[in-house]
C-alpha cells in the first residue's frame, strides 16, 4: 500500500495546498471520473502504514505533515510518539504522546503511564 500512496502523491489528484477540493464539473458523468485529496491526507495514511511496517523515520516524516495541517492531529501525534519509542528516542516520544493525551487520546495516556512505570 505504500507504493500506491506514493504514486497517488504524484498524481493531479493530490492537492498540494489547503485549497478547496471542489472542482467545476461539466456534467454528472464527470463527477465520477476524478477525485482529489489533499497531499497531507495521503501522507497521513501512508505514515500509518510506514509505522505498522517498522519504517518509523518515514512514518514520522509523513505524520508530521498531517500535524502541520492539523489533520487527524491527536491520532498523528500518538503514531509519531510510538514511532519515536521504537527508535528509542524517549524524550521525543513523551513530547508527542503528551500533546496527544492533552487532546484527549486515552491510548496516549496509557502509553505515558507505561513509560513512567519503567
Amino acid at each position: 500500500s505504500v507504493d500506491f500512496y506514493t504514486r497517488a502523491l504524484s498524481t493531479k489528484g493530490a492537492i498540494k495546498s489547503e485549497s478547496s477540493t471542489k472542482n467545476k464539473y461539466t456534467s454528472d458523468f464527470d463527477k465520477d471520473k476524478d477525485y482529489h485529496l489533499r497531499k497531507f491526507e495521503i501522507e497521513y495514511e501512508r505514515g500509518i502504514v510506514y509505522a505498522k511496517i517498522g519504517k518509523h523515520k518515514l512514518a514520522i516524516r509523513d505524520l508530521k505533515q498531517a500535524v502541520k495541517f492539523n489533520y487527524e492531529k491527536p491520532n498523528s501525534l500518538i503514531w509519531i510518539g510510538e514511532s519515536y519509542l521504537y527508535l528509542k528516542d524517549t524524550i521525543s516520544a513523551i513530547k508527542y504522546l503528551k500533546e496527544s493525551a492533552n487532546l484527549g487520546m486515552v491510548d496516549a495516556k496509557e502509553i505515558l503511564n507505561k513509560i513512567e512505570e519503567n
